[in-house]
């Protein structure tokens, strides 16, 4: 299988910029947009290609979500970093300090899952980032994933991306590279 991402990451960074009136309108404008956009038309095109598992990404932020897709499919999960959608900004606001005190403990809570191979330590900080009305994790066959990736994007949920892949159960529940 592998995984699709159907909205980009990092309202816990921008709502915290925002609070601290330090957002540009252009990330406000952008996350405001992102929390509006209902999953409804992600849902169905997952359940019409016949997806394996589905999840929305809230509050535990993408590891937390993912994280538990992985324990409860006796799999690991595979996620490309520099291929997880980011809203404008939002690692910027992170490296200013605007983050949520979420956020540590999500990475608390998920660390020992969680094995990156990545370099940036900034880009490692986006699975962390708790999400306000994010959108869903879709683990699908590679044979189907054009399809649902069309049905999407006719209906209008155009930000839907690949970012990584699932493979049999590994040390970690997922490794971030």
């Amino acid at each position: 299988d592998v995984l699709v991402l159907t909205k980009p990451i990092g309202t816990g960074f921008v709502t915290t910029a925002m609070k601290a009136g330090k957002a540009s309108q252009l990330a406000e404008d952008t996350a405001i947009d992102a929390m509006r956009s209902l999953n409804l038309v992600a849902s169905k095109a997952a359940s019409a290609v016949g997806a394996s598992a589905v999840t929305d990404i809230t509050g535990f932020g993408l590891a937390g979500h993912a994280r538990e897709v992985a324990i409860a499919s006796g799999v690991t999960l595979n996620i490309n970093l520099s291929d997880v959608p980011q809203l404008p900004q939002a690692l910027d606001y992170y490296r200013k300090g605007l983050i949520t005190r979420a956020s540590a403990s999500n990475r608390d809570a998920n660390e020992g899952d969680v094995e990156t191979q990545s370099t940036d330590a900034d880009l490692v900080e986006l699975l962390y980032d708790p999400q306000t009305s994010g959108g869903l994790l879709i683990s699908v066959s590679q044979d189907r994933v054009d399809s649902m990736l069309t049905q999407m994007c006719d209906s209008g949920c155009d930000d839907a991306v690949v970012v990584g892949h699932v493979t049999t159960k590994g040390k970690a529940s997922i490794v971030a590279s």
